[in-house]
């Protein structure tokens, strides 16, 4: 068989990498897969050097695997940093956010008059746009978060 090559390999692992860690299913997927590589006889380091991860989470994973089957490799709760907004303001958001983008206004959220002046980044607004209305924003833009894929 033909050897087949990639011409721009760094820049496609990047890629594959970021996609695998986009969505719960496909990193289930990605655990499954290494899992799967163990038990056709790759060490955890042979195995962490092709996936991209470190050698003691595959070590993990195969351990979850051999305490609870499969279902040892699905994503528990994760915690991450505490949100910014409080509920008044999350629930405002999202008030907003069904409405027509062109509706959208700071001091409606908020009760202040523009220019706008949180006390959060910009990330955080835009992470709660995503949470709270499945919205993205990407490349100046908002997006459906389907779209902005």
């Amino acid at each position: 068989m033909k050897s087949v090559t990639i011409a721009d390999a760094e820049n496609v692992i990047i890629g594959l990498q970021d996609e695998i860690r986009r969505s719960e299913e496909s990193r289930y997927d990605h655990r499954w897969h290494g899992v799967l590589l163990v038990a056709h006889g790759r060490n955890c380091c042979q195995v962490a050097d092709l996936l991209g991860d470190a050698p003691r989470t595959v070590a993990y994973w195969a351990d979850r695997v051999e305490e609870q089957g499969l279902a040892g490799l699905q994503e528990g709760s994760r915690s991450g940093r505490p949100s910014k907004l409080n509920a008044d303001q999350v629930a405002d958001l999202r008030r907003v956010l069904r409405g027509k983008p062109s509706e959208w206004a700071c001091q409606e959220i908020y009760g202040m008059e523009k220019p706008c002046r949180l006390n959060c980044e910009r990330s955080t607004v835009c992470n709660s746009v995503h949470d709270n209305a499945g919205v993205c924003y990407a490349s100046g833009s908002f997006a459906t978060a389907s779209r902005a894929r």
